[in-house]
């Protein structure tokens, strides 16, 4: 059994903004791979990526960077699992930033 890591309500892939739904993510100048959100919150963010060795831990600090919106949020890792043999599934705790604010301002338009 997993215990819950956010404070904040998740919003599924399903119900964000279509520009939201795939990004990019780096964990250095020469890393950067394509995402997919599996969900978001105010405080957080779970996607998948192609992989199929592990290079990713946790406490590593990542990069997100929504192009579409010119956004870019960092933050550090709290769980890697691996979904199949091609895919993992990363979670990741979001600093504080002014493009933080800016999801927040997203999130709490789908409750209006």
């Amino acid at each position: 059994m997993s215990e819950e890591l956010r404070t904040e309500r998740r919003v599924s892939a399903e119900m964000v903004p279509e520009d939201l739904k795939e990004f990019s993510f780096s964990a250095g100048l020469f890393h950067e791979k394509r995402a997919e959100l599996a969900n978001l919150s105010k405080g957080g963010i779970s996607f998948f990526t192609d992989d199929t060795e592990n290079h990713y831990e946790v406490g590593q600090k990542l990069k997100v960077i929504f192009f579409s919106r010119k956004l870019k949020l960092s933050g550090r890792i709290v769980y890697v699992n691996r979904v199949t043999d091609e895919k993992i599934k990363i979670g990741m705790v979001l600093s504080l930033s002014a493009e933080l604010n800016e999801i927040k301002k997203i999130i709490d338009s789908l409750d209006s």
